[in-house]
């Protein structure tokens, strides 16, 4: 019986530092997205000091809760709303931190980049069709 119960500490303990390891690498990972997307801003907006701490922040956030929507246990239609909902929060909260004149900067930006999306997305899409008729 005792050898048992050190068994299943031993496994709990274990697991424990599995799981732990595991979140440490999606936070770290998060915390690397965070990073580089603060320095893109910075760079493309020229931001201040207590802007960049500020986005930095939001960033890591982001990151954060976007790391646990792909790490949870939710279908594909469920992770892709619960990021949109995310973004959405992230740019309103990014748009509030910057000048009027960043924010038609930072406008521009998303709006060249969901069309970018919106194009590579149609020609994935495209692409997957042909490879179909072709298998046909």
């Amino acid at each position: 019986m005792k050898t048992k119960i050190q068994i299943l500490i031993a496994m709990f303990f274990f697991g424990s530092v599995i799981g732990l390891s595991a979140q440490d690498g999606a936070k770290s990972k998060a915390m690397e997205h965070a990073k580089k997307k603060t320095a893109q801003l910075d760079q493309y907006l020229d931001l201040n000091d207590e802007q960049t701490a500020r986005i930095e922040r939001i960033n890591r956030s982001y990151y954060d809760r976007r790391a646990q929507i792909f790490e949870g246990d939710l279908n594909d239609s469920e992770r892709i709303e619960r990021v949109r909902g995310h973004l959405t929060q992230y740019k309103n909260d990014v748009r509030a931190v910057l000048t009027p004149e960043q924010q038609q900067k930072f406008d521009a930006k998303v709006d060249d980049l969901t069309k970018d999306m919106a194009e590579k997305m149609e020609k994935h899409k495209t692409n997957k069709n042909d490879q179909r008729g072709m298998e046909q």
